[in-house]
């Protein structure tokens, strides 16, 4: 309700004879100028299907006689008033037609989406090497100085983003040169870090029903990165880089090239998908019909940079492309993830089939890790793929720390927006003397208990101190909520292996099909 009033009292204020006045409540109050009378607004708009609130009466004077009441609703609500007061004062403002290519029936869609802040979480990446870059230069700056400076506009590139936070708080002039081989060698050791935004069977389908592009402003081989280490280069027709334009955005020219490649037409639907005024301005720049989507939480930014909608979830693309999408669709599309993490320490690349049959080829260093992840994955029947190169000359604490981070990142890829599933599993399982016990939540909210009481140092060359910490990083990037307890046992790979076991049986359940497709969580989001 908040982020739909701040749409309309941005869209009514485009109107020379309104001028909405600033609302906490559920209502936009709008005074009246240029001669418009409130009872004539308001009859026009009731032939129109469209019911305010009016305070004027012929027979009794008020202070509210020039002012008129619209309520929040639906976006589709909005839209139909917007377009009714078009028609009153006849005027052809700049967001009216892309309003209206919402309610034409398409020949076909065509879904275009920004890459950082859409597709991919900058967050550690892109963003974090922004606050380094220009700390390395003796300029503090916090990631919220940079999101305020995306809000401004005119901040597509991030080299030069940094450049002007650098002069504008450091009071110094820098080398842009000097800026991306700083910037460049912080990327190249944290863009494993970027995770998939958008479920991948959401650009599954997205795909099957029209056609899929990417407009960014990343170089060409940071793009292709990211599309091949989640696995999703092939949704798209068509990718428009740094490269393949003079000018960035807000410039159009970006998405013009783009809707050249794919040889647009008028009859079809065009959805550009953005999370930053440029994207915006940039879209309603490239033409009128083209639909502004933002996506994110600069909802006012986003709104007063053109957004005909800002959305929060994509689920929503799919009325707004005007395609339907099938109650199982996440599960048909498969459930598949991929990850590569590369630090100092470890180089690891891990794949999962959740609905594979148990098969695995696990490779770590650690016999022991190799034997319980197998394991894992043979009870949970999800096939793993998982190798790993890490400091065993050291010891084994970044190497198990490291793949299971991994090993969860490719799960949670995998499992998308976990529409479909059954989220809550439990399971126990005995070996020989011990019993061990897990419960398992998939709702997106990260948390580990694990109690195995363990007493030896170490099982084969794997420190027993390590698999909790397993467990634990296992559950922060899987985003799910771990108890695992062994309630009796004597000999410790007994307990261990008990425990993955155990752990994998209550997994399998939990990410099972459920008979509701919905996102299976009280919150209605994860």
């Amino acid at each position: 309700m908040k982020k739909e009033r701040i749409r309309l009292e941005e869209q009514l204020g485009k109107f020379d004879f309104l001028r909405p006045l600033p609302s906490q409540s559920n209502f936009v109050l709008c005074a009246l100028s240029g001669g418009v009378k409130a009872l004539e607004l308001q009859e026009f708009l009731r032939s129109k299907a469209v019911l305010v609130r009016c305070y004027a009466s012929p027979s009794k004077p008020s202070i509210l006689d020039d002012f008129i009441r619209f309520s929040c609703g639906r976006p589709s609500d909005t839209d139909k008033l917007i377009l009714a007061l078009s028609e009153f004062k006849c005027c052809e403002n700049s967001f009216l037609p892309a309003i209206r290519s919402l309610y034409r029936k398409p020949s076909s869609t065509i879904v275009l989406f920004d890459m950082d802040g859409v597709l991919a979480d900058v967050s550690k990446s892109y963003r974090q090497c922004i606050v380094s870059t220009c700390l390395e230069f003796g300029v503090k700056v916090s990631q919220q100085d940079v999101q305020i400076a995306k809000d401004q506009g005119n901040a597509n590139n991030d080299w030069e983003l940094t450049r002007h936070l650098i002069e504008e708080k450091g009071g110094r002039r820098v080398s842009i040169n000097d800026v991306i081989v700083k910037f460049q060698k912080l990327y190249e050791s944290l863009r494993h870090t970027e995770t998939l935004m958008c479920p991948k069977e959401v650009l599954n389908e997205l795909s099957k029903s029209g056609t899929l592009g990417i407009v960014t402003g990343r170089p060409r081989d940071e793009a292709l990165y990211f599309l091949k280490m989640h696995n999703i280069t092939d949704f798209f027709s068509t990718i428009v880089c740094m490269e393949d334009t003079r000018l960035p955005k807000p410039d159009p020219s970006p998405i013009l090239k783009a809707l050249t490649f794919l040889s647009f037409r008028d009859d079809q639907r065009v959805l550009y998908i953005g999370d930053t005024p440029d994207d915006m301005i940039a879209s309603t720049r490239a033409d009128c019909s083209i639909i502004p989507v933002g996506f994110g939480n600069s909802v006012q930014a986003l709104y007063r940079s053109g957004a005909c909608r800002v959305i929060d979830s994509f689920d929503e693309l799919f009325d707004l492309a005007g395609v339907s999408r099938s109650a199982a669709a996440s599960l048909e599309a498969g459930r598949f993830g991929r990850c590569e993490r590369k630090t100092r320490e470890t180089t690891i690349i891990a794949e999962v089939d959740i609905d594979g049959s148990g098969e695995s080829q696990v490779s770590t260093g650690i016999g022991f890790l190799d034997h319980m992840i197998s394991a894992l994955s043979k009870h949970s029947r999800i096939n793993i793929s998982l190798k790993c190169d890490g400091d065993l000359h050291v010891d084994d604490h970044h190497s198990v720390e490291d793949c299971a981070l991994t090993l969860g990142e490719a799960l949670n890829n995998a499992l998308g927006a976990r529409r479909g599933i059954r989220r809550f599993g439990s399971a126990l399982a005995p070996l020989d003397e011990a019993l061990c016990r897990s419960v398992v939540d998939i709702s997106g909210r990260p948390h580990c208990t694990a109690s195995l009481e363990l007493q030896r140092e170490r099982v084969g060359t794997l420190s027993t101190e390590m698999v909790p910490h397993f467990f634990e990083s296992l559950a922060t990037a899987l985003k799910a909520t771990i108890h695992i307890d062994v309630l009796r046992g004597v000999n410790e790979h007994h307990k261990i292996e008990a425990a993955f076991k155990s752990f994998a049986l209550a997994l399998r359940e939990s990410l099972s099909e459920s008979q509701f497709k919905d996102v299976p969580s009280t919150k209605g989001t994860l």
